[in-house]
This record gives structure tokens, C-alpha cells and sequence, in this order.
């Protein structure tokens, strides 16, 4: 019996000395949290206080007064004066009669130089028609002069039976009477010269009024010699 109490006292002890153990260690504990709230709480009041103080220290900036702008006054310009132009009248200078007389000379002698010209442009014109016309009058006229010869022109015999052809180149100059003189055969073969010249002058005289041709004139022409088959 006494070794149960004995027991029970010393395990009542070893829990009394845990207990207060612990309690110990619990209230170390909250001291140190205490003290730890009140660094914090300290840290926390110095930081405060120091911002106070420096804000304390630092000038409050001035607020900025606006001026009031006074409106501009307009100030009106004075118009300009229109600018008045004087007119005046300027009077005819009469120019001296010689001056007169020399323009009056000139424009004459400009009026004569044109004429001039005209009258030279219109004689060109019509020397040119005249030409054209005495070209056309030429080949009309020389044809004329082919046709009548031709009216009169002989075959040779011998060159018949022989049956030579040929042509005759022969010039001559009709007179202003209408005549014809130089009869000059150029080429041609000798058997048709003769023959070339009798026809040519039974062929003249010829009618020279009707033509615009001067003369006397020269003409030049070709004679053929073809026998008919």
C-alpha cells in the first residue's frame, strides 16, 4: 500500500513539475511576443514621428495666384487716303512737215514695193501657165507635122520586095510662112533617106496661125518604116 502511494506522489510530482514546465515555457513565450509587439509598436511610433518632423521641416508650396488678363483693346487703323491721279491732258506735238512729207514718201514707196511684188507673182503665174500651154501647143503641133508627112511618105520599092523596115530620125525648121527649111536626116538607114526627105517637102507649106508656138521653129521627129502584113 505504501509502495502504490509512494508511486503516486512521485508521479503526482513529475506531472506538477511538467505542468509548471510548460506554464514556464508559455509565459516565456507570450513575453517574448509582448516584447516583440512592443519593438514593433516602438519601430512603428519612431517612423511616425519622424515623418512629422520631416514633413514638419519641408515649406508648403505657395498656391499660385493667377493674374487677371485684361482684355486687349483693338485699336483701328486709320484707312488710307485714296490716292488721287492727276490727270493730264497731253497735248498733240505736231511733227514738222519734213518728218511729214518723209512718211508720207515712205508709205508710197512700201505701197509701190508691194505692188511690185504682186505684179511679179502674177507675170510668174502667168508665164508658168504660158509655158504649160506652149509645151502642150508643141506636142500638139509636132504630131500634126508626124500625120502630114506620113500622109506623104513613099515605101521604097526595093525595101518592099526586100522587106526592110526601119526608122528615119531627121529634123527641120518651119518658118514663120510655114515653110520648111534644114531638113537634116540625123539617123537612119540609106535606103529610106530620099524617100524621108521628098515627103517631108511636099508636106509644106503648113498652117501656122492657129498656134501659140513662136516661130521660126525647130522640130525634131522620128519617121517609121513598117511594112503592112
Amino acid at each position: 500500500m505504501s509502495r502504490y502511494f509512494l508511486s503516486f506522489i512521485v508521479s503526482g510530482v513529475l506531472y506538477s513539475a511538467l505542468i509548471v514546465s510548460l506554464l514556464f515555457a508559455v509565459n516565456n513565450d507570450e513575453e517574448k511576443v509582448c516584447h516583440k509587439k512592443m519593438e514593433h509598436i516602438n519601430k512603428v511610433a519612431v517612423s511616425l514621428i519622424a515623418q512629422q518632423a520631416h514633413a514638419q521641416k519641408m515649406p508648403t508650396p505657395k498656391k499660385e495666384v493667377k493674374k487677371k488678363t485684361e482684355p486687349k483693346k483693338i485699336v483701328q487703323k486709320p484707312k488710307p487716303k485714296p490716292i488721287v491721279k492727276e490727270i493730264v491732258k497731253k497735248e498733240p506735238i505736231e511733227k514738222p512737215k519734213e518728218v511729214v512729207k518723209e512718211v508720207v514718201e515712205q508709205e508710197i514707196v512700201q505701197e509701190v514695193v508691194q505692188e511690185e511684188v504682186v505684179d511679179n507673182q502674177e507675170m510668174q503665174r502667168q508665164m508658168q501657165q504660158m509655158m504649160v500651154l506652149k509645151e502642150k501647143e508643141l506636142e500638139r503641133f509636132t504630131q500634126y507635122l508626124i500625120k502630114k508627112i506620113n500622109e506623104n511618105k513613099h515605101y521604097p520599092m526595093t525595101a518592099r520586095r526586100r522587106e526592110i523596115e526601119g526608122d528615119v530620125d531627121v529634123k527641120f525648121v518651119v518658118m514663120a510662112d510655114g515653110e520648111v527649111m534644114g531638113i537634116e536626116v540625123l539617123e537612119g538607114k540609106r535606103i529610106f533617106r530620099k524617100p524621108t526627105y521628098r515627103a517631108i517637102k511636099d508636106s509644106f507649106p503648113v498652117d501656122v496661125s492657129n498656134t501659140v508656138l513662136e516661130f521660126p521653129h525647130e522640130f525634131q521627129i522620128k519617121l517609121v518604116y513598117q511594112l503592112v502584113k
